[in-house]
């Protein structure tokens, strides 16, 4: 256990700690950010790749998805309702 997860080989997909990172994404790009609230989704996907960028590839993509969608459907406001 304590191999894989030095060498990054495990999976995240505890929320809170992809929505953390989803917020970190945000914080980093307010571009992208400005972008998906001015109606272009495909910005989302800058998001996204800062999540995968940050967790080193090991969070769960399909999570990684549904939060950021959740972050924008909120507004990106920090006090998103729990899953």
């Amino acid at each position: 256990y304590e191999i894989a997860l030095r060498e990054g080989l495990l999976m995240v997909r505890d929320i809170s700690v992809i929505r953390d990172m989803v917020r970190s994404a945000a914080e980093a790009n307010p571009r992208a950010v400005e972008d998906v609230r001015r109606g272009k989704r495909s910005a989302m996907k800058a998001i996204v790749g800062q999540v995968m960028r940050i967790s080193r590839g090991c969070a769960d993509p399909a999570a990684v998805n549904a939060e950021v969608e959740r972050y924008f459907e909120y507004d990106g406001k920090k006090d998103v309702p729990p899953a």
